[in-house]
């Protein structure tokens, strides 16, 4: 399962859409935080059990049997290091082309019917990924005192996460990134930029529910407008019991 969660305004001041969906069900709710508070308040996550692919937000970490983190958002914050001219950048370009070489060798694996990489492969993925993280600590040296630069902290965290940042190559289930979780999130956006914000916190929080029912039925290729047809003649669509 994917979550992510987005600033919105509600009454004018900011609170956090969050969004927890599959390829087959999508919930939205909005909050007043953004963290763990939110999320156990909605009620969703604390209730998963399974995989569950995010990006890096701390909070996340409590939810789920194991986790996976959003390989596409490692991306973007390596590119920003390799734009960075007062640095020695080699290690970044190095995760890069490590993330991107396990993401299309998994990508062929699955393409020939197979279900895992050769044993030696993820292997070799993961000493480049290892050695090129350890580079990036070396890169740029902590004293101990005052904040870590961003490349620094980035480093670390692909060092000390990197079973979550890796779990895409031995398990061909997870995904590579927290794509389904974004594009859930863009409708809304959308809707933002068009209206500017919601006026009240209960508005908000009735049309997180109206779009997640209507996210859902389209996620089973069912008309929303029939759907919400058949909802107010009191035949409301139910999720399937094997989803």
């Amino acid at each position: 399962a994917h979550a992510d969660e987005s600033g919105v305004r509600v009454a004018g001041k900011l609170h956090w859409l969050h969004v927890m969906c599959t390829h087959l069900v999508t919930f939205y709710g909005i909050h007043t935080k953004r963290g763990r508070k939110a999320m156990d308040d909605l009620g969703v996550l604390p209730a998963f059990t399974g995989i569950l692919v995010t990006d890096a937000l701390a909070s996340y970490t409590v939810h789920g049997d194991a986790a996976a983190l959003c390989g596409a958002h490692a991306l973007r914050e390596l590119i920003a290091v390799t734009e960075d001219k007062h640095h020695d950048s080699a290690w970044a370009q190095a995760v890069i082309d490590v993330l991107i070489d396990a993401k299309d060798g998994v990508a062929l694996a699955l393409a020939d019917g197979h279900d895992a990489l050769a044993p030696e492969v993820p292997a070799g993925f993961q000493d480049r990924y290892r050695q090129a993280t350890l580079c990036g600590i070396a890169a740029h040296p902590y004293t101990g005192t005052g904040p870590r630069s961003k490349a620094r902290a980035l480093a670390e965290r692909l060092r000390d996460r990197t079973r979550e940042y890796q779990r895409y190559m031995v398990n061909f289930g997870v995904p590579f990134d927290n794509n389904q979780a974004e594009r859930d999130l863009r409708m809304i956006k959308v809707q933002q930029k068009i209206s500017g914000s919601w006026r009240t916190l209960t508005g908000a929080r009735r049309f997180a529910r109206i779009r997640s029912y209507i996210s859902t039925v389209r996620k089973h290729d069912i008309n929303p407008l029939a759907a919400l047809h058949d909802l107010f003649a009191g035949r409301p669509w139910m999720l399937p019991t094997t989803s």
